[in-house]
């Protein structure tokens, strides 16, 4: 199950929204990235694929090395790595 909240799980530390994958009760974040994830940029779910091993999002905060603005992105998360979009 994917879920947005602004509540704090698994290492979040601000009051922002953030997307989370709740797999048999272990609750993981989605909305992190190489760059950044825990700043008070909030986010909003796109879609996931059937399985929810591809979860799309956006958010202004700059996830990848190749986000360089502070325009809201498109970012795929799939298998552990967070990808950005447009």
């Amino acid at each position: 199950m994917i879920f947005e909240t602004p509540e704090a799980f698994a290492g979040d530390g601000d009051g922002s929204f953030d997307l989370y994958e709740n797999v048999s009760g272990v609750i993981t974040r989605v909305s992190v990235g190489e760059k950044n994830g825990n700043g008070v940029n909030g986010v909003l779910f796109a879609r996931a694929s059937t399985d929810a091993a591809r979860v799309f999002f956006l958010t202004s905060e700059q996830l990848t090395d190749d986000d360089s603005d502070s325009s809201w992105d498109l970012y795929e998360r799939s298998e552990g790595l967070t990808a950005l979009i447009s």
